[in-house]
């Protein structure tokens, strides 16, 4: 007769099996976001330079192309304010850090998706063999200290709504019912 499971390792690979999903959910989603917000201010600084650039050389050339004193005016002025708001954003992007923000974000995912992914396999081989065996032990710690790390340089505070919202997605895609668990015996006539 097979060695009965310990239940509490298996909720143990379980619940890091879960969290490793929402962990790789939510880096994931961070790290969407850091780089759309990067690529918007590039190309907002470029577009402002170059705008600012182009409304100089017509300001410069409006009187030899005919148009009048004021329209020149507010053409200077537009090429002053767009290459000012281009120089403030280039000012205020290296204290945003997101460079840093998405080297970070870009590692914990990634990190967090190679521990999902081994205990993936794991929960994979539970289920198949309906136990625990030695290798799935030996696998499981291997994944959960790699899990420990990436915990250790996780964000202090995560919103409640967007935690929520997460759980629900992990919920969908991994339900705990899903999971396989050792039949209860029967309970014994006294």
């Amino acid at each position: 007769m097979a060695e009965p499971v310990n239940e509490n390792v298996l909720r143990e690979i379980y619940d890091i099996y879960r969290h490793a999903a929402l962990s790789a959910k939510y880096y994931a989603m961070k790290l969407k976001r850091a780089r759309r917000t990067s690529n918007a201010l590039e190309v907002l600084i470029a577009v402002g330079a170059t705008c600012g650039a182009g409304q100089t050389a017509l300001a410069t050339a409006a009187q030899q192309l005919g148009i009048p004193p004021d329209v020149a005016y507010w053409l200077t002025a537009a090429a002053m304010g767009s290459s000012a708001f281009a120089a403030l954003l280039a000012g205020v992007k290296p204290f945003l850090k997101l460079d840093q923000r998405i080297e970070h974000c870009a590692g914990q995912t990634s990190g967090y998706r190679g521990v999902f992914g081994e205990l993936e396999r794991i929960v994979f081989e539970i289920k198949l063999k309906q136990a625990i065996d030695p290798a799935i032990v030996i696998a499981f710690d291997g994944a959960r200290s790699r899990f420990a790390e990436l915990e250790k340089a996780d964000d202090p505070h995560v919103p409640e709504a967007v935690l929520n919202a997460i759980k629900d997605k992990v919920n969908r895609e991994i339900p705990p019912e899903s999971l396989w668990w050792p039949a209860r015996p029967a309970p014994t006539e006294p």
